[in-house]
């Protein structure tokens, strides 16, 4: 019945041919599902129905990054869309059991668990990127998908007639997913790993070449605001540095503040349940019995994967 319901999804969505043209996974004309009339441009930049309720996004991230395309939309009452596409060309993207792509559903602005299109047989869906300017920036396209929370839950979110247009996103193709100045000097880790464990995420970079890894520690369910949070040696968010033979204490006293001009910040620019974005400086520092040893991290940058 699910799949017959999925299917139903597809067809309120009309599109003109020239969206379906042969790109990766592309799907073409599944069956005649879908229609060559044009549909009309909503009103709003990001809509759909969820369980046939009418949803529309007040905001909307969008990120294009290391060949993934990343959008969210929120709406006012704190409902969230995600749709994660690992491409980064024009297309049809088929969402189910297994693959890479995925559609995710959030009920409400603190809930961390989704109801996703990939957890199980009965779930599944379609994401079209329709168009990609790539010099103005702005993406549009379709979606439908049958979500749940997990493979024996039983408990659906049916999101259909999606659409979003002429959406603004950020290209983030840098070539460092993590980086930050060291004492001034470029620095970019051999490893970057982020990861949750209870309601903690932790970002943790290392560069065997000079025995550092800098630790970043945050609450798993942080939400992009884009204002500058303060970290410490200690608390829900934290810094700290690990050398070969001694650990760096992240200095928050004025003193150090006024010598160097580098407060201790972090910035969250986007977290999408998957992937976190954000920007961070400190300065730490290690006391020895006759001197103190200062290393500054300024202009850092992150965007990971984190599950």
């Amino acid at each position: 019945m699910l799949r017959n319901l999925l299917i139903v999804s597809f067809v309120v969505v009309c599109i003109s041919p020239v969206f379906w043209a042969c790109q990766k996974e592309d799907l073409g004309n599944i069956d005649s599902i879908f229609s060559d009339t044009t549909q009309a441009v909503p009103v709003a930049k990001m809509v759909a129905k969820i369980n046939d309720t009418s949803w529309s996004a007040v905001s909307t991230d969008a990120i294009f990054s290391n060949g993934q395309i990343n959008l969210t939309g929120l709406s006012s009452d704190g409902q969230k869309i995600v749709l994660n596409v690992y491409s980064s060309t024009e297309g049809d993207y088929l969402l189910r059991l297994g693959a890479t792509s995925s559609g995710k559903y959030y009920p409400d602005s603190v809930t961390t668990l989704a109801y996703s299109s990939n957890i199980e047989n009965t779930t599944g869906g379609i994401i079209n990127i329709a168009t990609l300017d790539t010099v103005n920036e702005v993406m549009s396209g379709f979606f439908n998908f049958i979500s749940a929370r997990s493979a024996t839950s039983k408990v659906y979110k049916t999101v259909t007639q999606g659409v979003f247009n002429n959406i603004s996103y950020t290209n983030t193709n840098v070539t460092f997913p993590f980086s930050v100045k060291k004492n001034g000097k470029l620095w970019v880790p051999a490893t970057k790993v982020a990861s949750v464990s209870g309601s903690t995420l932790t970002i943790r970079a290392s560069n065997l070449s000079t025995d550092t890894t800098v630790i970043l520690t945050m609450p798993a369910n942080i939400m992009a605001s884009g204002t500058p949070i303060i970290l410490a040696a200690t608390g829900s968010y934290t810094a700290s540095v690990q050398e070969k033979t001694y650990s760096l204490t992240l200095d928050t006293s004025s003193v150090i503040a006024k010598k160097y001009k580098i407060l201790p910040r972090l910035t969250i620019l986007s977290n999408d349940g998957t992937y976190i974005k954000g920007t961070f400086s400190f300065v730490a520092d290690y006391q020895k019995p006759k001197a103190q040893i200062v290393t500054t991290f300024n202009g850092g940058s992150f965007y990971l994967k984190y599950k």
